[in-house]
């Protein structure tokens, strides 16, 4: 951690601007999928109540210097509300909304640009939830994220993104809205994002 707060305040020093360093912009965008929330433990089919088939958009913009990039980003999800069993899943779509923020560290592991390369990254932030069936106040759940990233050269300074991502937060719900016998959970957030980034 120590190291990764060294590399943001090196790179962020006005006037500081190595031969290697580069700043990038990156638009991704993708689906991913929800684990946890809430679960009824005692329930043989431990049915769960989460935030499910997330849309997510991101916008970053990232200063890179040798093998290190570092980003800050924002981003805006939007999901179903989902109860799901072993026998049936009951949704009902696009009442949840989050708005966030947060930052970035990764290290190319494989590669350099403008070629194909491989970063490892790791990342923290927060998200502010919104619920469209209720009107209980938003709220804030932080985000600790983490990614294996694929850059492709498209010419120029362009580049392709793939990304796969898995993040880990707090349940989005409290308890005193969880029905009878449900718990809140950690919820475990996976998929695959695509974009594009533009160095500069």
């Amino acid at each position: 951690m120590r190291r990764a707060l060294l590399l943001i305040l090196l790179l962020a020093l006005p006037g500081h601007t190595p031969l290697c360093a580069q700043w990038s912009a990156t638009l991704l965008g993708g689906s991913i999928t929800s684990r946890g929330d809430a679960r009824d433990a005692l329930d043989p089919d431990h049915p769960e109540i989460r935030a499910d088939r997330l849309a997510v958009v991101t916008v970053a913009i990232g200063r890179t210097i040798g093998r290190w990039r570092v980003g800050l980003e924002g981003r805006h999800a939007g999901a179903d509300l989902s109860e799901a069993s072993a026998a049936a899943v009951v949704t009902t779509p696009g009442v949840l909304s989050a708005w966030g923020a947060g930052f970035e560290v990764a290290t190319r592991i494989v590669g350099r640009a403008p070629r194909p390369s491989l970063e490892v990254a790791l990342g923290a932030g927060a998200d502010r939830w919104s619920f469209d069936l209720s009107d209980d106040s938003p709220r804030w759940r932080s985000t600790l994220r983490g990614a294996l990233e694929a850059s492709l050269p498209l010419g120029g300074r362009w580049d392709a993104v793939i990304r796969g991502e898995v993040t880990r937060s707090p349940s989005i719900f409290r308890t005193a809205e969880l029905p009878e016998g449900f718990q809140s959970l950690t919820a475990w957030r996976r998929g695959v994002v695509l974009g594009i980034r533009r160095r500069w």
